[in-house]
């Protein structure tokens, strides 16, 4: 899960650190409050900075396994929390295809949080 509100002013930082990219300028110059903007130019801005996205969600939990599993290696996270950190991965829902109409609200009979776009907080 990505705390949408603050991959602008992270993009920000990349930019001062060094790394270039119309993708990333353009990243770092949006508001933050609209995770869709930010969900449809964070993979571009990553290729900016030569990272490039997993392929698949099987490929993406592989990554996020793997680096749980070294942060409990080297003392930086406790069992208890790795395994929050997992169950979260495992269990969240596969995201909706991606729409761009926002005038329309959540449709009857559905909670509004299950319209979470993938890469924000719950």
């Amino acid at each position: 899960m990505l705390p949408t509100e603050r991959v602008p002013l992270w993009a920000a930082y990349w930019l001062a650190a060094g790394h270039d990219g119309e993708h990333l300028v353009h990243l770092a110059g949006l508001h933050g409050d609209d995770p869709h903007d930010i969900r449809d130019a964070l993979p571009a801005a990553l290729r900016d900075c030569g990272a490039e996205m997993p392929e698949s969600d099987l490929a993406a939990a592989t990554v996020v396994f793997r680096h749980l599993a070294q942060m409990h290696i080297e003392g930086l996270a406790e069992p208890q929390w790795v395994g929050q950190k997992i169950e979260e991965v495992l269990i969240r829902p596969p995201p909706a295809a991606p729409t761009r109409s926002r005038a329309a609200g959540p449709s009857a009979g559905h909670c509004p949080r299950d319209h979470v776009p993938m890469y924000s907080v719950r």
